[in-house]
């Protein structure tokens, strides 16, 4: 509930401050500390002046990152290099409307069977936003998905940009 209430919040200090202009420069730094910030979702925003460059920069900040799962407030606390990369393959699936999956070739322990509840194969990341969790994928379908994300940009530079309002769909 906190989650969604701060995201609300986000989403009204990004429409007050509409009419902001982005430097090119800008877009790095902004991609460089996604998810860090109080404002993720504004930050996404505010790649959409430079959706291709944006894109591009977001790829080169994938990597895989600790396999676990644990409160998204605790990830932020303990771990934010994973939380930005977390937040970086938002990013990528709100500016292209694009979603990877990979599949794992870990034994099926009970965490993977909870990943796995209602998806698979598996993306890189799955939020169970009632409970606030995020749970990670294991390395394999993680460097798979990254990967996919690499040759996409390769075929497509020039992607269509997909402008998303903010989509539950595009969360988990």
């Amino acid at each position: 509930m906190l989650k969604k209430v701060l995201i609300i919040m986000c989403l009204l200090a990004f429409f007050t401050s509409c009419g902001f202009s982005i430097k090119k420069n800008d877009i790095k730094t902004i991609v460089q500390n996604l998810g860090l910030g109080e404002c993720p979702i504004c930050d996404i925003e505010k790649l959409y002046s430079n959706p291709h460059e944006a894109a591009q920069l977001l790829i080169k900040e994938l990597h895989a990152i600790e396999v676990t799962n644990e409160r998204s407030d605790e990830m932020i606390n303990k771990n934010p290099a994973s939380f930005h990369v977390i937040w970086c393959v938002r990013g990528l699936q709100f500016l292209t409307g694009q979603r990877f999956f990979g599949d794992t070739k870990e034994t099926n322990s009970y965490r993977i069977q909870q990943f796995q509840q209602t998806l698979n194969p598996l993306p890189f990341y799955r939020d169970w936003m009632s409970r606030e969790y995020i749970m990670i994928a294991p390395h394999d379908v993680q460097i798979q998905i990254i990967n996919k994300w690499k040759e996409f940009i390769k075929q497509n530079p020039k992607f269509t940009v997909k402008k998303y309002s903010f989509n539950d769909d595009l969360y988990f």
